[in-house]
């Protein structure tokens, strides 16, 4: 298919505009991006230091770049990396029982054979707050991270496209039990990460773990298996957006092109993955902005546009139902501007 996926969108959908708010979007610097490489900083760090070596934050970033996210960026067709996404899958799964394992045991509890090992700012801190600590601000910016759940709609055209027997029936299908077993996966990470560790969680929970620990070296490796076969889905989408963006010609998308705007938006996400250590603020902000984007302000603002290219033609339920979109758009831009600040000043 044609790199810029967003032409493939029904003209009523928005329309030129709506479409070309799409590659705005997209072509943003892609919060995911910069998680995912910080995330790979950190995790090949824990490993080399466990296996012995003392390696920069920075080189190990630089390494896993070029060695690894490099090649794997300049893929031409997602369905080539199903496979290892699968493989990524599994041990994401096998990440959820190792930290329930871990809770469980009392590893990390007071007295256990691994929180000693642990810096006091990644020791298990526990507060009196209880159930009640819900109903405080600071709930707006995990609402924010779950935003992030979304920057996948951009690449949908593409997933598609490239389904085999691609009906919406079986597309539908996919994309309700993906979302399903990831919300159920990442839900169980979130309670055992703050079961174990209170208020010191990090930002990337395998933080916490000790080098030492030897099931959460392997979960290390299943995390950075994940990562780096998941990492060109989010990045593809990116490029395919600025292309669009830049009404980039069919014709000039040769392969050559595209590799070198490889290079300039992995040298982009690598320097900006260098200078942020907080992944919590990143997924916070990046949610907010981003998430809320995509979440709330571009399907409504594409709507009220479709709707009103019907002019006399929109149904009043359809006319309802734009207005109503606005607002919700609305109530995302508050959501997400108040979570910016509490994650900021907090």
């Amino acid at each position: 298919m044609p790199n810029n996926q967003y032409s493939i969108l029904p003209r009523g959908m928005g329309g030129y505009h709506g479409r070309r708010r799409i590659g705005y979007r997209s072509s943003l610097c892609d919060p995911n991006g910069v998680a995912y490489s910080m995330i790979l900083a950190d995790t090949t760090k824990a490993l080399l230091k466990t296996a012995g070596i003392e390696w920069t934050r920075t080189n190990c970033l630089l390494l896993i770049t070029i060695v690894a996210l490099w090649p794997l960026c300049n893929v031409k067709k997602l369905t080539v990396l199903a496979p290892f996404s699968l493989l990524g899958s599994f041990g994401i799964l096998f990440t959820v029982g190792c930290m329930g394992w871990r809770y469980f045991d009392g590893s990390y509890a007071p007295g256990g054979r691994y929180v000693n090992n642990l810096s006091e700012d990644m020791k298990p801190s526990f507060g009196a707050v209880g159930a009640a600590g819900a109903l405080s601000a600071d709930v707006f910016i995990l609402v924010c991270m779950t935003f992030q759940a979304y920057f996948a709609h951009y690449n949908a055209p593409r997933y598609y496209v490239e389904l085999k027997r691609n009906t919406i029936t079986r597309f539908g299908g996919v994309v309700a039990s993906s979302f399903g077993i990831s919300a159920l996966l990442y839900v169980l990470l979130a309670v055992f990460g703050f079961l174990t560790f209170g208020e010191n969680s990090d930002g990337f929970i395998l933080n916490n773990y000790s080098t030492s620990d030897d099931l959460a070296t392997i979960c290390r490796v299943c995390i950075a298996v994940a990562l780096v076969f998941t990492y060109p889905l989010p990045f593809i989408g990116m490029r395919d957006g600025i292309l669009d963006l830049l009404e980039v010609p069919i014709q000039k998308q040769t392969s050559q092109n595209l590799n070198v705007l490889t290079v300039v938006i992995l040298t982009v996400i690598t320097l900006l993955a260098m200078n942020f250590t907080d992944l919590g603020i990143v997924n916070a902000v990046g949610g907010a902005l981003f998430g809320t984007a995509v979440v709330f302000i571009f399907p409504a603002l594409m709507f009220r546009d479709a709707m009103h290219g019907l002019g006399f033609h929109a149904t009043t339920k359809q006319l309802q139902e734009s207005r109503f979109s606005v607002w919700l758009m609305w109530f995302g831009i508050t959501i997400g501007a108040l979570g910016v600040f509490i994650a900021l000043s907090g």
